[in-house]
């Protein structure tokens, strides 16, 4: 027997395709699947570039008429990445534009109107602050669409475009600080969102702050800065816990001051035969790119204690509970940065030391997850950022040999985190209970191998702080 079913049959299903936010009208796209509407490349901040070069955010141009957002837009200023092993032959083999006019944002909603009031997950991409950007081939918002939750992805500007200090600069800024604009840039992202996110069917009071590696310091800053208080209802770490104090022989988190910044941005300078920001500022964008001898700008450029935008290094801060009492995720992945050692203990010790320090602090139990599914294709295992394509359900985008195992994982991982986007717990319907992290309950969830609750070793003594 075979039956037609007619259009009128079907439940009416009218995703939003167009909608006006505060700097004009927009149009986005439909997604793979049709339940889904992406707007792609929305201006969030006007392009950083001549006089707004190292300098704050500054608001975006309104613009007449409807707007096509249906492109991603440039990903900031980086080096390639393609060449590097492991994670170049998965997430930078697709070409992709750079631009120093980088400051754009995607929007996925599965929305019908603007009175939806959807759960928003705010994510921000890894990449070491010198590479990433939000519209990678992992990141992808359609899986949680079909949940009912709102993705946001969006790019900050990185390496010295984002973290460049300088007297000069510092004395020219109306807050007296340089140097943290792509701090900066995530919260007039963040801001963005709160102030818009309800024309795209979303509800400004319940945005989930995530993000992995770099990116989890970026969250952990917003967590801990004044400037973004109050923004946000959860927040998620993806595999950059890091500690701030160096009991128990962990590595703290590198934050300079202001004036160490300063120090290091004069040096920055005259790698470019420059004598003032004047002349930096006229420099073409790839000549401030452009690896010197003289200067690795890779690593060394990064967040800054300013004493505005950060008051304190983001891990210490962290650890004497300057952050807001509210739901918490984090983990790390099995192999993370293996075989280098340090690293990858820095990472898992410092997610169980999270753990037990909210415990301490008295705050709500905070969720713990490790994920231990090892990439097929390649003996290199669960490695460092392998979780984002299970999480996004992107696996499909990779060369690799999936299996069947590997989609229901995905399903189940995607399922938590929206889970935990809508009410602050991740369980749900037919999910493997995860329990919170407790005093009685020192257990975390493994994802990948065991899919069930497994002890948080090495257990940190009663009482221990970051």
């Amino acid at each position: 027997m075979i039956f037609i079913f007619n259009s009128k049959d079907r439940p009416a299903f009218n995703p939003m395709r167009e909608t006006e936010i505060e700097s004009g009208k927009i149009r986005g796209i439909a997604g793979g699947n049709p339940i889904c509407t992406v707007f792609k490349g929305i201006p969030f901040a006007a392009p950083p570039v001549g006089k707004n070069r190292f300098r704050a955010p500054q608001p975006v141009e309104p613009w007449e008429g409807v707007r096509d957002c249906i492109e991603f837009g440039p990903a900031a200023m980086q080096p390639d990445r393609s060449y590097e092993p492991v994670t170049g032959m998965d997430m930078y083999l697709t070409p992709y534009r750079i631009s120093e006019d980088c400051l754009y944002l995607n929007v996925w909603t599965p929305a019908e109107t603007k009175e939806d009031k959807l759960p928003v997950i705010f994510w921000t991409h890894g990449g070491g602050n010198f590479g990433g950007f939000g519209h990678e081939p992992e990141n992808d918002g359609e899986g949680f669409a079909r949940r009912g939750v709102i993705l946001v992805t969006y790019n900050y500007r990185l390496n010295a475009f984002g973290f460049l200090a300088h007297p000069e600069l510092s004395a020219e800024d109306p807050n007296g600080v340089s140097g943290n604009y792509a701090v900066l840039d995530a919260i007039a992202a963040l801001d963005w969102t709160r102030r818009n996110i309800a024309a795209f069917g979303g509800d400004p009071d319940n945005i989930t702050i995530a993000g992995q590696s770099a990116g989890a310091i970026m969250t952990m800053c917003l967590c801990t800065s004044p400037l973004s208080k109050g923004k946000f209802a959860k927040a998620i770490f993806h595999s950059s816990v890091l500690t701030g104090k160096e009991k128990k022989g962990l590595v703290p988190g590198e934050v300079p001051t202001l004036r160490e910044a300063e120090k290091l941005g004069v040096r920055f300078m005259e790698s470019r035969g420059c004598s003032s920001i004047e002349e930096l500022r006229a420099l073409p964008a790839e000549e401030i790119l452009r690896q010197r001898e003289s200067f690795d700008y890779k690593y060394s450029l990064g967040q800054i204690v300013d004493g505005y935008v950060l008051k304190r290094p983001y891990a210490d801060a962290m650890g004497d509970g300057e952050m807001p009492d509210l739901p918490y995720i984090c983990s790390y992945t099995s192999d993370e940065f293996l075989p280098e050692g340090v690293v990858h203990q820095v990472i898992t010790d410092g997610a169980r030391l999270f753990l037990e320090n909210q415990l301490v602090l008295g705050r709500k139990p905070a969720y713990g997850f490790r994920f231990s599914r090892p990439m097929p294709g390649d003996d290199k295992g669960a490695w460092h950022t392998a979780d984002l394509f299970y999480l996004f359900e992107t696996i499909d985008r990779t060369w690799r040999p999936m299996t069947g195992y590997d989609y229901e994982l995905s399903k189940r991982f995607a399922d938590y985190w929206c889970n935990f986007a809508k009410n602050g717990d991740p369980n749900g319907s037919g999910l493997p209970y995860w329990a919170p992290f407790t005093k009685d309950c020192r257990k975390i969830m493994d994802l990948g191998t065991s899919n069930c609750m497994i002890d948080a070793y090495p257990v940190v003594e009663e009482g221990y702080k970051l």
